[in-house]
C-alpha cells in the first residue's frame, strides 16, 4: 500500500499544505498493522524544503524510526520557479540537503533490512519474471509485497524449468534490505487456468 507521507514534522508539513499530521500518519501505520499484519507500506519523503532546519529532519527520522516503512523513496526538494514554495524563506543548500539524503538513506536501509528479516524461514508466493541469466543461476521474480520497478524483488534458486509468468513457493533463507533470496519449495500455479487469479493463486 502506497501512503505518501512527505514529510514527518507538523510544521514541515503545514508548510506543504498538507492536511494531515505526523500522529494521525502514525496512528494509520499502527491501524494498518493491527488489521493486516504482513502488509508492505510504501511512502515517499521529502528533503530540505524551504524551512527544513535541523530538528524538523530529526523529526522526519524519528518518524522512520517508528513508523517501520518496508519500502521509502527520498527526493530532494526542486525549487521550481512556478511554485510558491520557490518564494519561501528558508531555502535550504543543496549541500546540506544532499547530507540529509545521505542519513535517511541509511537509517531506512537499516529498518527496511530489519522488515525483510521478518521473511526468514517463512513461505511467499512469488511471480516468475526471469530466468536465469546462466545456468545453475538464480530465478527472479516478486511477491504482493513487492511492486514492479520501484520496489525490491526476490530471487530464488530451483533445480526444474519454470514458465514465466507462473506463481512458485518460495523458502526465503536470506534477506537484505532490498532483495530476498530463497529455494522453491513446491509445485508452481498458473493463474488464469481453471478460473484462477493471482490473488486465489497466491495463497499457497
Amino acid at each position: 500500500l502506497d501512503v505518501p507521507f512527505q514529510h514527518g514534522d507538523d510544521e514541515i508539513l503545514r508548510r506543504m499544505g498538507r492536511q494531515g499530521r505526523r500522529e494521525e500518519y502514525l496512528a494509520l501505520v499502527r491501524r494498518l498493522r493491527e488489521a493486516l499484519p504482513d502488509i508492505a507500506l510504501r511512502s515517499t519523503f521529502i528533503l530540505g524544503f524551504p524551512g527544513e532546519g535541523r530538528n524538523h529532519f530529526r523529526h522526519l527520522l524519528s518518524f522512520l524510526e517508528e513508523a517501520q516503512l518496508e519500502w521509502v523513496g527520498f527526493f530532494p526538494y526542486s525549487r521550481e520557479p512556478w511554485a510558491p514554495s520557490s518564494r519561501f524563506p528558508g531555502q535550504v543548500p543543496s549541500r546540506i540537503v544532499e547530507r540529509r539524503l545521505e542519513e535517511a538513506c541509511a537509517l531506512q536501509q537499516r529498518i527496511a533490512l530489519e522488515r525483510q528479516r521478518r521473511w526468514l524461514g517463512r513461505i511467499l508466493p512469488v511471480l516468475v519474471e526471469a530466468a536465469p541469466p546462466r545456468e545453475g543461476g538464480l530465478w527472479r521474480g516478486r511477491s504482493p509485497r513487492e511492486a514492479p520497478e520501484i520496489d525490491g524483488h526476490i530471487e530464488f534458486s530451483s533445480f526444474t524449468p519454470l514458465a514465466l509468468g507462473s506463481i512458485v513457493p518460495v523458502r526465503i533463507e536470506k534477506a537484505t534490505p532490498w532483495v530476498l533470496k530463497g529455494s522453491l519449495c513446491g509445485e508452481a500455479v498458473h493463474p488464469g487456468k481453471e478460473g484462477k487469479t493471482w490473488w486465489s493463486a497466491s495463497r499457497f
